[in-house]
C-alpha cells in the first residue's frame, strides 16, 4: 500500500511539471503577440490624437483666412509660436530652459479652442523621462504641455501658398520633431523607429524617422523644409 501511494505521489509531481512546462511554452508564444497588440494599440492611439489635431488645424485655418499661426510678437521677441505652444496644456508645465515662460504664455493656445479636449495633445507613449547632454528631462508633455511637434517653418504663412502639401510635414510626434539632432538618437516611442506624421494636405502616415546623420533638418523637403528648393530665410 505504501509503495502504491508513493508511486501515485511521484506521478502527480511529474504531471505538475508537465503542466508547468506547457504553460511556460504557451506564455512564451503568447507574450510577444500580446506585446505586439499593445504596441499597435498605442501607435493607433497616438495617431488618432494627431488626426484630431490635424482636424482642429483645418478648422483654425478656415477662421483665420488660411494663415498658419503667427511668428515673433512685434512688441516682445520672447513670445512666438514654437513647435509646441500652438496647442496643449497652457499652464502647469515644467520647462525651465532658455525659452523662459513661453510655454505658459498663450492661454488658451491657438488650437485649444478647436480641439474639443486637451487630451489629444498627449501621446500615451510620452510618459518616460530621458537623459541627454548629461541632464535628465521629464517627458515632453510634462515639459511643454504637448507631445506633438508643429513644423514652425510654416508659421506666419498662407497655407494656400505652400507647395507639395501631400509630402510636407505639418505635425509629428515630439521624439521625431526635436531636430538638433532628431530625438531618434535619444529615445524612440515606437518600434521600427517610426512616428505618426500628419501632412499639410490632411493625411496621416506612420513613417520612418530620418537619422540625424542622413538628414539636414533645415533643408530636407519633409523634415522640415517648406518647398524643397532653398532653406527658409526666417521663421518670424
Amino acid at each position: 500500500m505504501k509503495n502504491s501511494m508513493e508511486l501515485k505521489q511521484n506521478f502527480t509531481l511529474v504531471e505538475l511539471l508537465v503542466v508547468i512546462s506547457i504553460i511556460a511554452v504557451l506564455a512564451g508564444l503568447l507574450l510577444p503577440a500580446l506585446q505586439s497588440a499593445r504596441e499597435k494599440a498605442l501607435v493607433a492611439s497616438c495617431g488618432s490624437n494627431l488626426n484630431s489635431i490635424q482636424k482642429a488645424f483645418m478648422l483654425y485655418l478656415s477662421d483665420w483666412n488660411d494663415q498658419v499661426f503667427w511668428g515673433v510678437e512685434p512688441n516682445n521677441a520672447s513670445y512666438y509660436i514654437d513647435m509646441y505652444d500652438y496647442g496643449g496644456r497652457p499652464t502647469g508645465n515644467q520647462y525651465s530652459g532658455a525659452q523662459g515662460d513661453l510655454f505658459e504664455h498663450y492661454v488658451p493656445r491657438p488650437l485649444n479652442t478647436y480641439s474639443g479636449r486637451l487630451g489629444i495633445f498627449h501621446c500615451p507613449r510620452d510618459t518616460r523621462s530621458y537623459t541627454h547632454g548629461g541632464r535628465t528631462y521629464s517627458s515632453k508633455y510634462e515639459q511643454v504641455g504637448n507631445s506633438y511637434a508643429f513644423n514652425w517653418y510654416l508659421r506666419n504663412r498662407k497655407v494656400t501658398t505652400l507647395r507639395r502639401t501631400s509630402t510636407l510635414l505639418g505635425f509629428t510626434e515630439a521624439f521625431a520633431g526635436d531636430f538638433t539632432p532628431p530625438r531618434k538618437n535619444i529615445m524612440v516611442w515606437h518600434r521600427q523607429d517610426r512616428a505618426n506624421t500628419g501632412f499639410i494636405d490632411g493625411h496621416l502616415e506612420f513613417t520612418e524617422v530620418p537619422d540625424s546623420g542622413n538628414v539636414n533638418a533645415l533643408t530636407d523637403s519633409m523634415w522640415w523644409h517648406v518647398d524643397g528648393t532653398e532653406p527658409p530665410s526666417s521663421v518670424n
